[in-house]
């Protein structure tokens, strides 16, 4: 139960900065309105083209797949298009398409609900698509002025007198910057209390009534593992830090033309902390896989490594190939290894508590963290 409450608060929180993020989206007006007496059309083109972008001399038809009409409009500072389409859900469409042929390229670009904004690195072009209802229009300048300046001159919109600041928030990249800086801060706040979520809901506590140890009482006990029959092996580290070690694999084999090998350790790295009796640990995986083929003349690798807490893990893994052994070649096992997280943790565990100490994975150690 404590586990399945972990979860739900860590995907709570997420959903709960975007859904805020979409409810913003939902309720902000649009930027602008059309003027719909500039927008009246017949068999699929505008009745008055010259109402639109009036002050730019020279136009001509434009086409772009989906839209019933298009117009393309030119003056010596900007350049501009407009598509119109039969309604609003085609409009949808229509933009999409014509932002991803827009933007494509070597572009920097933003883009949100009913606009996108781009940059050519060179030469130096600025340029805003906006969708508006069931019109798509784009506007190319040298500079965001001259862009803003043709697109309140277009003469087939008009500013929604009912525009605010969640208009700039989610029509505009203005604030771009400050929602990235918002959930950043928002996700380092909340990572020290993810921490202790999982650290309460992963730990493991001693019964009551049992009488807690000394500090080096219980490193003598752990460090005493090195003396048993187990696969595991205990090495000390600093800042009373002690590693927990497996060795999964740390295979090698050579077959006809091919080299391989895999190595692969897990790590409970733990840190006793006398004040509150309790054992903080950090688990650590790393794997390394790599080979040669000399007949394509390849070489392959992969790393993975994780640090956190884990939950629960079984693995199994087993590759035959074209080995030497006992001195010629055959097929058989080249390597093969089982996991099982309890049987690594339990016997950890059962010491830890069984000396009066909680047992507390956490992902951070830091106490600023939350560890």
């Amino acid at each position: 139960m404590k586990v399945f409450l972990a979860f739900a608060y860590f995907f709570g929180c997420i959903l709960v900065i975007f859904g805020l993020l979409w409810l913003i989206i939902w309720v902000a007006p649009a930027e602008y309105v059309l003027d719909r007496g500039a927008l009246s059309h017949s068999n699929a083109r505008f009745d008055h083209p010259d109402r639109i972008f009036p002050n730019f001399p020279l136009k001509e038809p434009f086409a772009f797949p989906g839209s019933t009409a298009g117009l393309a409009a030119k003056d010596d500072k900007a350049e501009a298009w407009v598509l119109l389409c039969k309604n609003k859900k085609e409009a949808k469409a229509v933009f999409r398409a014509y932002g991803s042929h827009v933007a494509k390229g070597d572009k920097w670009q933003s883009s949100g609900p009913g606009y996108l904004n781009y940059r050519l690195s060179d030469p130096g072009i600025h340029g805003q698509v906006k969708h508006i209802d069931e019109v798509i229009v784009h506007v190319q300048g040298r500079d965001d002025d001259t862009i803003e300046k043709a697109l309140q001159q277009a003469g087939l919109m008009v500013a929604n007198p009912r525009a605010n600041i969640l208009t700039e928030i989610t029509h505009t990249d203005k604030y771009l910057w400050y929602i990235v800086i918002f959930i950043l801060i928002y996700a380092v706040i909340q990572l020290p209390i993810w921490n202790r979520v999982a650290s309460w809901a992963a730990a493991v506590r001693p019964k009551a009534g049992i009488q807690a140890v000394s500090e080096p009482e219980l490193r003598q006990r752990l460090l005493a593992i090195n003396s048993m029959d187990v696969p595991f092996h205990v090495v000390e580290r600093k800042r009373n830090k002690l590693d927990i070690v497996w060795r999964l694999a740390d295979a090698k084999w050579v077959g006809l033309m091919t080299a391989n090998k895999v190595s692969r350790v897990e790590i409970m790295r733990l840190r006793l902390v006398d004040h509150d009796k309790s054992c903080r640990v950090v688990e650590i995986s790393k794997a390394i896989k790599a080979s040669t083929d000399g007949l394509s003349l390849q070489f392959a690798f992969s790393f993975s490594f994780f640090r956190g807490i884990v939950f629960g893990q079984w693995e199994y893994e087993k590759q035959f190939g074209l080995i030497f052994k006992d001195g010629g070649l055959t097929f058989d096992t080249a390597y093969e290894y089982k996991f099982s997280l309890s049987e690594l943790k339990n016997p950890i565990v059962n010491i830890i508590v069984s000396s009066g100490w909680s047992f507390k994975p956490v992902m951070f150690f830091s106490r600023i963290l939350g560890g």
